[in-house]
């Protein structure tokens, strides 16, 4: 169980770095942005709409769950394994996505002089 738990968090700590990466590369473009292309292709594209809307609810989804396991085992003692990790694992990897999506709007939205 140990080296499960251990995976997980490298998992997750693997996740998070290509989340600051991502994250780091939005705020080095965001001044290069035009913001009508910008908002032509969030608000008429309905694939890059119905992705956000199913990796926020992932997210929030599991986060809710994380919490529930969390004072599962916290507040009644009960274990709950991996699973509690697990959960945070799907909640990043969803964000990631959620981030990632934003990443590929924001690079075809940047102004080509």
């Amino acid at each position: 169980m140990a080296s499960l738990l251990f995976i997980v968090n490298v998992i997750n700590t693997l996740l998070v770095l290509i989340f600051l990466f991502i994250g780091l590369n939005i705020l080095i473009k965001f001044n290069k942005i035009d913001y009508n292309l910008l908002k032509a292709r969030l608000f008429l594209g309905k694939k890059v709409l119905r992705n956000m809307w199913i990796y926020s609810t992932i997210a929030g989804a599991s986060f809710v769950v994380h919490q529930i396991l969390w004072a599962l085992e916290e507040l009644l003692h009960i274990s709950t394994g991996v699973f509690l990790h697990l959960t945070m694992t799907i909640f990043t990897l969803s964000f990631l996505f959620l981030t990632y999506e934003w990443y590929l709007l924001i690079i075809a939205s940047i102004k080509h002089d």
